[in-house]
């Protein structure tokens, strides 16, 4: 029998979100089988370990275009910040769902190649939290 992955197992092994994985099974990037019963209202994708292989290294998956979750990740940014660069037009980016309820912001990796030469972006530091000391009272 084969052993089987979770779109978040291989999100994981990819650096992206689990949604990025199911939208990869869904444009037929990544082979997948939907292992849900027929009256499911939801796909519940599963990877083979050999799917997973072969589509390793191919030229769609670097096609994919990235996610506000994805781009606060590798930024090191809150996904409302990356939302506000994209708004003022600092960050080129597309609605992936134009009809949709809600926006689905994509950047391509020009874009944020061009948006890390204009802005020198770098990772944030993470800064140390100071714990206020107790107060000492002599009595």
């Amino acid at each position: 029998m084969k052993r089987c992955k979770t779109p978040a197992l291989v999100g994981r092994r990819y650096g992206v979100t689990p949604a990025t994985v199911i939208e990869w099974c869904e444009n037929g990037v990544m082979p997948a089988v939907d292992v849900a019963s027929e009256t499911a209202t939801r796909r519940r994708w599963r990877m083979s370990e050999e799917d997973i292989e072969q589509s390793r290294g191919g030229a769609a998956m670097t096609i994919i275009d990235l996610t506000v979750s994805d781009l606060a990740k590798l930024l090191q940014r809150s996904r409302s910040s990356i939302t506000s660069l994209i708004q003022s037009g600092k960050l080129e980016a597309y609605d992936a769902a134009p009809d949709g309820r809600y926006r689905q912001w994509r950047v391509t990796q020009e874009a944020l190649d061009k948006f890390r030469e204009q802005n020198r972006a770098r990772p944030a530091v993470k800064r140390r939290k100071q714990i206020a000391k107790p107060v000492k009272r002599y009595v």
